[in-house]
């Protein structure tokens, strides 16, 4: 603080001097006191220059721990990026593979009215996505540097979805050697790699998840038993809790499952719409409130008549022996009430 006050002190004498000096210069002044003037100013000036020297030191001595302070926190953040990267690529792989399934379920339901082929999609996607994990992304994501533009989320996701596309061409390619199979399911690489380099982009870069990840080490076990989880829910516990809302987008085994739930429910005498409404696209044939239908299936069978929009015969069993299956057309030649 006394250095600040002298400081202070000594620029306004400076100031007054100069002043003083440019005055006398003005009048005429020539000769001894001239010098004198230029001498004392002079001697100011230098003490001006020392003490704007001193201030750039300071400036530059904060400039310096700024520096130090940010590169210590870039170390410190990457060494939690390198501790949790793992763990997060595996939760961004597998959201991109449950989201590209469900799409991919939802855009075969509104194309054909059922996603038939959505089991085997499931089956074959999660063991190349397994495979793609183990050989393509554990040794990249722990050597490169997540600090880099490269992991920005406007840039990441395309990168990945072109990394994508490339892993699955090597691994389908190398398994089946056809191009028809691999150019058949390359939207669906590219729609993987999209997720996955999207999800991973933005998880990374999430400080609270970060810091959540390496005070609980434990919960990295529930991140890599997601995949077991997602399959849980879609083809266990969603087709209990709305079956006829994920009747058309699950695969046959599925679906038979909730005709074989669903079917017993119903009496002979209640309205069919009902029923049909239940199992969306499964009985759209019965138009006009009169048709038939006999169905076999595992361990479930049934018949099923209806005229005038009632059930008029419903029988079903564990197989088509412990019933009678005969379609009798007079039942439906009946004429409504």
């Amino acid at each position: 603080m006394p250095h600040r006050t002298t400081e202070r002190q000594m620029r306004v004498t400076a100031k007054r001097l100069t002043n003083h000096g440019r005055q006398r210069s003005t009048g005429g002044n020539t000769g001894l006191a001239k010098v004198a003037d230029q001498c004392f100013v002079g001697q100011f000036c230098g003490y001006i220059n020392f003490s704007a020297s001193y201030e750039s030191l300071v400036l530059i001595n904060r400039h310096l721990r700024q520096a130090r302070n940010r590169y210590v926190q870039g170390e410190m953040t990457t060494l939690k990026i390198n501790s949790v990267k793992q763990t997060l690529g595996f939760f961004s792989m597998t959201i991109a593979w449950g989201l590209m399934n469900l799409l991919y379920s939802i855009y075969l339901a509104s194309r054909d009215g059922k996603a038939d082929d959505i089991g085997v999609v499931i089956f074959w996607s999660g063991l190349f996505i397994i495979i793609a994990w183990a050989i393509f992304l554990i040794y990249p994501l722990n050597k490169l540097d997540h600090s880099r533009k490269l992991f920005k989320p406007t840039i990441f996701p395309f990168i990945a979805a072109v990394y994508g596309a490339l892993t699955y061409s090597i691994i389908v390619g190398g398994l089946f050697r056809s191009f028809d199979l691999v150019v058949m399911f390359m939207p669906l690489a590219l729609l993987t790699g999209l997720i996955f380099g999207l999800s991973y982009s933005i998880l990374i870069r999430s400080d609270r998840l970060v810091d959540f990840l390496i005070k609980r080490p434990i919960s990295k076990i529930v991140f890599f038993l997601l995949p077991a989880l997602l399959l849980f829910l879609f083809l266990w516990v969603m087709p209990r809790v709305a079956p006829s809302l994920m009747f058309r987008f699950m695969p046959d085994e599925i679906r038979d499952k909730i005709v074989a739930r669903t079917i017993p429910k119903y009496k002979v005498g209640d309205d069919f719409e009902p029923l049909k409404n239940s199992l969306p696209g499964y009985l759209d044939h019965i138009d006009n409130g009169s048709g038939n239908m006999s169905a076999s299936m595992g361990e479930f069978s049934f018949v099923l008549q209806v005229n005038c929009d009632k059930i008029i015969r419903l029988e079903y069993g564990k197989n088509s022996s412990d019933f009678d299956n005969t379609i009798y057309g007079k039942l439906q030649d009946q004429p409504c009430p």
